[in-house]
């Protein structure tokens, strides 16, 4: 996955790649929810104490909290924290070790009206280790990625459905951007069918 270089350039990556290890830990509250805690770590060697110095460390430590609530039928509530824990040459590291958060909150108005919101940010830098794809994730990059939106959905419980919805994201390198829209979605439970028609 990493090996998308030539020759010097790629002859150390093995040594932070060397086993992977996650795991995690969680609480379940009885008719409340869940609480977890989480660690994932992909490699051992870091890039400066490797034969050949590299810029960039593709290993990758990271600690996570995770939770779920569902104090009352109608509202379910997700969301998780990411925390970069390696270490990295502080002149090059972004200003947060926050990597991830992502969290969402469902409304069942009604059987047949639900409301969610979510909101995400993330931290290229801290949030990826290293890919071959380097001009979608960039560990040089800086910048975050913030999202929210909301989502409203009619008829859930029925063979009609209608979505509206709208989303605000903001890139720091690329700038901002707004999609709103809505879809009808019919399905015919008989046939095992689902269509429908949307347009953002």
């Amino acid at each position: 996955l990493y090996k998308n270089l030539e020759g010097a350039a790629q002859k150390d990556y093995e040594y932070q790649h060397d086993f992977i290890f996650g795991t995690r830990l969680g609480w379940r509250m009885s008719k409340i929810g869940e609480l977890g805690l989480s660690y994932l770590q992909d490699g051992t060697t870091a890039a400066k104490d490797l034969h050949v110095p590299s810029p960039v460390d593709y290993t990758r430590r990271q600690m996570g909290a995770d939770i779920h609530l569902v104090p009352i039928s109608i509202i379910d509530f997700t969301g998780r924290t990411l925390w970069d824990m390696a270490k990295h040459d502080e002149m090059a590291m972004a200003p947060s070790r926050i990597a991830e958060h992502d969290y969402t909150l469902a409304v069942k108005i009604a059987p047949t009206f639900v409301v969610t919101g979510n909101f995400t940010e993330r931290n290229f830098q801290a949030y990826f280790a290293g890919t071959n794809m380097p001009n979608l994730f960039r560990q040089t990059e800086l910048g975050k990625h913030r999202g929210y939106g909301i989502n409203v959905v009619l008829g859930p419980a029925s063979a009609v459905q209608v979505v509206v919805d709208y989303r605000n994201t903001k890139r720091d390198s690329y700038g901002e951007a707004n999609r709103f829209g809505g879809e009808v979605r019919w399905t015919i439970p008989e046939s095992k069918l689902q269509t429908g028609l949307g347009l953002h």
